[in-house]
């Protein structure tokens, strides 16, 4: 199919197998590779002239299976194609390339297969698949090597596709399996080493990448898909922007006019951070009310539009008895459901409803005032942080073994949040020979303290 700035169309082609991969050089120098059955699998190599898409003959050299599953083009007469060959039992790496005028086997390491091929030069070309795990190869201009990459899942670890942007900047996207569910997994290559990046899962069965396109060092595009509660797929498209590059280190893209928030205050950086990247709002009187407090349906709000978290509705139903569709915040709310951002109360018991059958739907309180320490676990939970346990205590009203406890001590180690001195208010008396500050973990939060301390999360990264 093609795009021709207004819409898609499917433009004849005439092979009679699969495609699974394509490359644009120009208008009319355009590769295409799949597969195709006739008594065994054969390569198909399709190229588009600018005027109409032809077969070009390529190699089968395996007895039975012969399949292209990426391609790359660095020039007229540089273009590399990756897949498999085997007898049907076993099945070993496929590479093939084009000099302009033929396609060849190239020798490659190892039995497994290549899903995707990236190239950043005729030296320096990657491709990526499985082999009893991860499988990353590399042309250095002269032979194809394995260069070893992570294997995060216990069972499964599969790349399926890859895309470069330099020596040093090259992204592989898949999935693995721990023996009870698929993730996501995504890996990059620094010029020196392979090393896994976080990636989020919608679904607590399956989650796949599939593809992945790089426009920049901030700005890393992967899609696949994930299975939802009801088995059924669904298109999953997940964004990267570099935790590393500080929010501040470009002029925000606006400038704020509340009435009540000042450039002397502490929340103004925070406040107008956010509020320039559409995930804070005023009032109509020009105010910004820093001092109110915040909803936990309004703190939900924040952090999935402030953490840019993928957008999540379910297919029916919805997961809290007091948040129906209908709820203004039932978007956010399913979203943070879904990622374990958040949990509600279970129905029946204090401070929840009561239990309506036969769902029995536990209650989220989306209009109750969220408490600094709930703010706190939200936070860490939405930022993706490995949680902190020490035995010592940072703050004497937190205690070892409480519901926010890890949550609190975590968000003080990334200097998050900070309390209040012992002794004044809303402190209590200092403890000798400590002398802890407070935390004061069950006043409510106010929105400007929130605005800070979700900025200063962001900022912090991964």
């Amino acid at each position: 199919e093609h795009w021709n700035g207004s819409a898609w169309s499917v433009v004849a082609n005439p092979g009679s197998g699969p495609l699974y991969g394509v490359a644009a050089r120009a208008a009319n120098d355009v590769w295409a590779v799949g597969d195709y059955y006739a008594s065994t699998y054969h390569t198909v190599v399709e190229h588009w002239n600018g005027t109409a898409w032809s077969v070009v003959a390529s190699p089968s050299p395996g007895i039975y299976v012969n399949e292209l599953r990426g391609v790359a083009a660095l020039a007229a007469n540089d273009v590399w194609a990756v897949g498999d060959d085997g007898d049907g039992n076993t099945i070993q790496t496929l590479v093939e390339h084009w000099n302009g005028t033929a396609w060849s086997v190239v020798a490659s390491p190892g039995n497994g297969a290549l899903y995707g091929v990236a190239a950043v030069a005729a030296n320096d070309v990657w491709a990526v698949g499985y082999s009893s795990g991860t499988l990353t190869e590399h042309w250095n201009g002269s032979a194809w090597s394995v260069v070893a990459s992570p294997n995060p899942g216990t069972v499964l670890n599969y790349l399926n596709g890859v895309a470069a942007r330099g020596a040093n900047d090259v992204w592989a996207v898949g999935n693995d399996y721990n023996g009870s569910i698929y993730r996501t997994v995504v890996e990059h290559w620094d010029g020196t080493a392979w090393s896994v990046v976080a990636s989020p899962n919608l679904s607590t069965s399956e989650n796949q990448l599939q593809g992945v396109a790089a426009l920049g060092a901030n700005d890393v595009w992967a899609v696949g898909y994930y299975d939802d509660t009801v088995s059924v797929y669904k298109t999953l498209i997940e964004h990267y922007t570099n935790p590393c590059v500080p929010p501040t280190a470009t002029p925000p893209p606006c400038s704020i006019t509340f009435s009540d928030v000042h450039p002397t205050d502490y929340f103004y950086t925070p406040v107008q951070y956010l509020y320039c990247h559409g995930v804070l709002s005023g009032y109509a009187d020009g105010t910004f009310r820093p001092y109110t407090n915040t909803t936990r349906a309004q703190m939900v709000k924040i952090v999935v539009l402030g953490f840019n978290k993928p957008s999540h509705t379910p297919a029916s139903g919805y997961t809290f008895e007091d948040v129906p569709p209908t709820q203004p915040f039932f978007g956010y709310i399913e979203t943070a459901a879904a990622l374990n951002i958040v949990s509600g109360y279970t129905c029946g018991q204090a401070p929840a409803g009561p239990c309506v059958p036969p769902l029995n739907r536990p209650y989220f309180l989306p209009y109750d005032n969220v408490t600094r320490g709930q703010l706190s676990k939200i936070d860490v939970v939405a930022a993706g942080w490995t949680t902190l346990n020490p035995p010592n205590r940072t703050f004497e009203d937190v205690l070892p073994g409480t519901a926010f406890y890890s949550f609190v001590e975590t968000a003080a180690a990334r200097g998050i949040i900070s309390g209040y001195t012992c002794g004044s208010p809303p402190a209590g008396p200092c403890v000798p020979p400590g002398n802890r500050p407070y935390f004061a973990q069950q006043n409510d939060a106010t929105r400007g303290q929130i605005a800070k301390i979700v900025y200063l999360s962001i900022l912090s990264g991964p």
